[in-house]
């Protein structure tokens, strides 16, 4: 159950009240069935659910202040379930650790920087295997926990760099980064651009080369043929071409025809299609190979 309130207001009378009515020996002694109860200052919320959590997702927006009605809080605390976890506070606002633990979470969604708050409800990222980071601002802290984080997360396969970050940062943050795993990279909903530049920087990173996935937003068609030559293990290419969108007086097709022809003989069975703004490149082996 999810219960809102004014920020300014104390919500532990509230949530007192809620509490107590699954205090009684029905709830507790005959069945024991135990409710815990997660307030959100900087939100207002109040959310209820039993224990253990039963659900496969958890969104964390703030500081939680939590109390529950069984005994032994923490042998019950268990949220090994959520799958999917996003996170997304200020870190001034986490002045205490807590008591909750996400032990298993395999999706991810996180603002930087974190603080302590951070690492004592994720322990561990041992089932992470996609993380979509996003961040107002690249400082050193963050990028030093981007570089922690991916150091512990030995199993990703997918990383989403995403919104307020510019491509210079993405590229920065990726080029001090070593991570075997990384399959699937998604640069494509930055605020800007990769100029070409930018885009041969990208192509020599140890993300590039084992990269089999990449979704980008270029400035120029000249570094969607460059990034093609460059990863040898990109199978799949989906291209936001700033400067190369079609007007009502230009072929739809000129971009791909383009390609097509800049392409040949570069990968083997190549297939280049368009829709609207976006060009996909999907690249298959030889059968011999």
């Amino acid at each position: 159950m999810k219960y809102t309130y004014e920020i300014n207001d104390v919500p532990q009378e509230l949530a007192e009240q809620l509490l107590n009515t699954f205090r009684s020996p029905f709830w507790v002694d005959e069945h024991r069935w135990f409710v815990r109860y997660d307030s959100c200052p900087t939100r207002g919320w109040i959310f209820i659910y039993t224990l253990p959590y039963a659900f496969d997702d958890f969104s964390v927006y703030g500081r939680l202040l939590s109390k529950s009605t069984c005994p032994q809080e923490k042998n019950l605390q268990t949220y090994d379930c959520v799958r999917e976890l996003t996170y997304d506070v200020e870190p001034s606002i986490c002045s205490q650790l807590s008591d909750i633990q996400f032990n298993k979470p395999e999706k991810m969604r996180l603002r930087l920087p974190v603080d302590d708050y951070f690492w004592s409800i994720v322990p561990t990222f041992d089932h992470l295997t996609s993380l979509q980071v996003q961040a107002s601002d690249i400082n050193e802290e963050c990028t030093k926990q981007f570089q922690l984080l991916l150091s512990r997360a030995s199993h990703l396969s997918s990383l989403s760099i995403w919104i307020f970050f510019n491509s210079g940062h993405a590229v920065d943050l990726l080029l001090g980064t070593k991570h075997v795993s990384i399959k699937r990279i998604d640069l494509g909903e930055l605020s800007d651009g990769f100029d070409e530049e930018q885009c041969m920087r990208l192509s020599r990173s140890p993300f590039a080369m084992q990269c089999e996935e990449l979704r980008i937003h270029v400035t120029h068609r000249s570094s969607i043929c460059y990034l093609v030559k460059m990863m040898p293990n990109l199978r799949s290419l989906y291209v936001y071409c700033q400067y190369d969108q079609p007007e009502e007086t230009f072929s739809k097709n000129e971009l791909v025809d383009w390609l097509r022809e800049q392409l040949l003989g570069v990968r083997p069975l190549i297939e280049i299609s368009r829709s609207y703004n976006t060009v996909r490149l999907e690249m298959r082996q030889n059968s011999s190979t």
